[in-house]
């Protein structure tokens, strides 16, 4: 049972990896990826400390009102990211780029379903999988702008 864990990990591992784009960590918690043109929020409010500390995750409108209001690093132009875009800075294990990242989560993304309102995509920090959820159900919250 061992040996199968440790060959499906290390196979999600190496799945996940190797993709990232090249970024600098930046300052004012900030990571930048010119190569995908997108800086992204690397500050406390993206890793709450406490999970059930209501205050510090949001939910989908929550999440996205707080992007549209961030003022980082002095800019103010945030939103909240496209599956695409978030699908791209997931990693298994301890990011290389983001700070406060959490591994066994779920971060919004702007996208909503056309025929239902109620429910906005989220993409699984650890498989990098998207999922829809009732946007009252409270998740984590990572804020990108175009560079």
């Amino acid at each position: 049972m061992r040996v199968v864990f440790l060959i499906l990990s290390l196979f999600v591992s190496f799945s996940f990896s190797g993709n990232l784009p090249d970024c600098v960590k930046g300052e004012e918690g900030v990571v930048i990826c010119k190569e995908t043109g997108k800086m992204w929020q690397d500050d406390r409010r993206c890793k709450p400390i406490i999970r059930s500390v209501a205050k510090d995750i949001n939910n989908w409108y929550e999440a996205k009102d707080f992007c549209e209001k961030l003022n980082l690093a002095g800019f103010s132009d945030w939103r909240l990211p496209g599956a695409d875009e978030l699908k791209k800075m997931q990693y298994f294990g301890k990011h290389p780029y983001f700070k406060y990242y959490r591994r066994f989560s779920y971060y919004w993304t702007n996208e909503t379903k056309f025929f239902d309102r109620d429910v906005a995509m989220c993409i699984s920090s650890r498989e990098g999988k998207e999922r829809w959820f009732n946007k009252k159900t409270p998740f984590d919250t990572r804020c990108v702008r175009d560079l």
